[in-house]
This record gives structure tokens, sequence and C-alpha cells, in this order.
């Protein structure tokens, strides 16, 4: 049976009376953490000068004998110092170094070179040469190998310039061309467009006839800058006497026979009204500013026409 340690019958008497810790510690005069040290035999955490006054003075407080533990824990720290003394001993007689008597070796026979040991030998000094004669040989192509390369991209660009120079020759003609059936197309369309003008801003004459018996009322709307005025004799009459105002032929007026069927004149500039006067009115056909007059009911052989112009 393993025999109980000075920490474990410390303890034991502790707990028997009921006391804990700081309960000791205030009855030993021993601190607390020296208490708990000396519980787990650690005595080497006490103060070397005061470690028999400790275990004496615990003891006393548990109703222990100090002196048979303070004679146990000298012969505890004997027996760990000669065990300690036996282990540094040992270590330092380990230590020593054995002695290494040395043998006797054979001695070493040199065998000459052969030829192909020494080609061998000479191998990687040629390869080393061989490999500085490409480098060389390399570093020498270089400035030929650049050469060549501008004077290739010298020639593609020419090349290249040539080209455009030829495209844009080529390409003139087209335009210029394009230029003149398009300045063409827009001169014939703005010409049409001055011809059709005129048609679109200048409206048909217009006749707008009454009245009956001797007297017709005629006004005539959007007249032509010249307006005509055309008496004819209708297909069988023999003769008939026409007059109008402002014309040429002033109130004599002028004969129509079958050899000068037609009479035909123009009103002047700025006319606003004009008199038409028709003798024999059954045998003539009038037309004003190219529109044809209804006579139809005029029934007196001797009849007026009053004109009036409205621009």
């Amino acid at each position: 049976m393993r025999e109980e340690s000075i920490g474990e019958r410390l303890r034991q008497a502790r707990v028997a009376k009921g006391y804990s810790l700081e309960e000791t510690a205030s009855i030993s005069d021993v601190p607390t953490h020296y208490l708990l040290a000396m519980e787990m035999d650690q005595f080497k955490l006490l103060p070397k000068d005061r470690i028999n006054t400790y275990i004496e003075k615990y003891a006393n407080a548990v109703d222990l004998d100090g002196v048979s533990l303070i004679h146990g824990y000298r012969n505890l720290a004997s027996s760990k110092e000669t065990a300690k003394v036996e282990i540094t001993k040992k270590e330092s007689s380990s230590e020593k170094a054995p002695l290494i008597v040395p043998r006797e070796t054979a001695p070493v026979q040199v065998k000459p070179l052969t030829l192909q040991d020494r080609s061998q030998a000479e191998t990687p000094s040629k390869t080393r040469r061989s490999r500085h004669k490409e480098e060389d040989d390399k570093k020498s192509y270089l400035p030929l190998l650049i050469l060549i390369l501008l004077s290739l991209a010298i020639l593609a660009f020419v090349a290249y310039v040539t080209w455009k120079q030829l495209q844009q020759h080529q390409n003139q003609p087209v335009a210029s061309e394009y230029v003149v059936t398009t300045s063409s197309a827009s001169q014939s369309a703005s010409e049409a467009s001055t011809t059709s003008t005129p048609a679109e801003s200048n409206p048909k004459p217009s006749l707008a006839v009454s009245g009956g018996q001797d007297n017709l009322a005629v006004t005539l709307q959007n007249p032509s800058p010249e307006i005509g005025v055309s008496l004819s004799l209708v297909e069988g009459a023999e003769e008939a006497w026409v007059a109008i105002s402002g014309s040429e032929t002033g109130e004599e007026g002028v004969l129509l026979t079958s050899e000068n069927p037609t009479y035909q004149t123009n009103l002047p500039a700025g006319t606003s009204s004009s008199l038409i006067t028709l003798g024999n009115s059954q045998s003539i056909s009038v037309t004003i500013d190219g529109q044809p007059v209804d006579l139809s009911s005029l029934t007196s052989s001797l009849s007026y026409i009053t004109l009036t112009v409205q621009s």
C-alpha cells in the first residue's frame, strides 16, 4: 500500500477539521497560496528559509505532529537530491565520446585514361563551343532578318498607297457622272415644277352668262393676260355685223361675210368692261378668252353683250 504524502496528510487533516483554506490561513498565519502548494507537495514554491516553519504551523493548525512532518520532508528532499546526482552522473558518462580507431585502407589504383574516356571528357567542351557558335550565328542573322522585314513593310505600304490612288481615279468619273445626272434630274424637276406652276397658280378662265332677248350680261373670271374675242358666222349664214368697244373696229364695227366669216381681236390690257354689239345675232357665234358664249337666249336681231372682267 502506497504511503500518503505530506500534502495528502495535511489536506485530509484540514478537511477532517472542516476548515477552509482561508480559515486555516488565519489560524496558522500562513498565506493561502502556500497552504495550497504544501497540499500539492510543491514545496519548491515555498521560500527555502520558511519551509520548515510553514510545515510546522500548518501541522499545528490541524493537530498533526509538525516535527515528524518536517523529518518526512527532509527525507523526501534528500532522496530527490540523491536521484538527481545519479542522473547527472549517467548523463556525463554517456556524453564521453568513444575512441575511433582508424582502419587501414587499401591503396587507390589510378587507371590510365583511354581514348574513349578522353573523348567523353572533351565532349562537354565541344558542346559548349557548338552552342556558342550557334548563338553567334543567330546574332549575325538577326540584323539581316530585320532588314528583310522592314523592306517588306515598305513594299506593302507603297502597294497600298498605289492601290488607293487607282481606286480614287476610278471612282472620280463615276462621281462626276452621278453629279451631272443628279443635276440634270434636278433641273428637269425644277423645269417641270416651273412649267406646272403657272397651270396650278392660274386657274382656267370661266364665263358666267345671264340675261336674254336683246341683252346678255357676261362675267369673265380668271382672265388670261390677253383677253381674246372671236366673232364668227355660223354655218349657212350669209352676213352679220359686229362691233366691240375698245377694239380696233370701235363703234364702226366690221361686216362678216362668207368671204370674211371671222373677226378676232384682243382687248387692251387692263380692260375691265366692254360692249359687244351683234347685228343679226342668230347668225353669229361668240368666243371670249377661249370660252364660247351661249347666245340661245337672244331673240332680237340687234343684241348687246355687256362684258365684265374680274381678275
